[in-house]
């Protein structure tokens, strides 16, 4: 699996598991910001199937 940013397709991230892409996500996020109190939203297309 692999995930971008809205807006912004040189942010990319992949995991084995939408869990393991969030953990990425937050991990980058609080690289950048040095902030530990972050909110991550997944927004997932309807035509993608989670298992």
């Amino acid at each position: 699996m692999a995930a971008h940013a809205l807006g912004d397709d040189s942010v990319q991230t992949q995991g084995n598991t939408v869990d393991e892409i969030a953990a990425n996500i937050c991990d980058v996020a609080i690289e950048i910001c040095g902030d530990n109190d972050i909110y991550v939203e997944l927004m997932i297309p309807s035509n993608v199937k989670v298992a």
